[in-house]
């Protein structure tokens, strides 16, 4: 009988609902599709979140890298996604009209 992998989320994962886990080849095909949010690792032969998905268009990317990785290494809990989204504080704007 063959062992099936483990499946276990890396420890160099930004912290949050999508993550690759240890069954990553490496194919580069996250990181080459989302720059912004996947790394290659400097040594080791895997990918890594290196930012979580701030916005519904970084969130859909992610979505098609999910559909795009050879061995389904890369997972996201939907949901948390949303309710980690929704609960971020809204990023500052710098009003240029105002004087400081």
């Amino acid at each position: 009988m063959k062992c099936l992998p483990t499946r276990k989320r890396r420890a160099d994962n930004a912290p949050g609902p999508l993550y690759v886990d240890d069954t990553c080849l490496s194919c580069e095909a996250c990181w080459k599709t989302a720059p912004g949010i996947f790394k290659s690792h400097h040594v080791e032969t895997f990918a890594y979140v290196d930012k979580q998905p701030e916005n519904s268009a970084e969130i859909n990317l992610c979505r098609e890298v999910v559909k795009l990785c050879p061995v389904g290494a890369i997972h996201i809990d939907e949901s948390s996604m949303l309710t980690t989204i929704n609960t971020r504080p809204p990023k500052k704007r710098h009003d240029s009209n105002t004087d400081d």
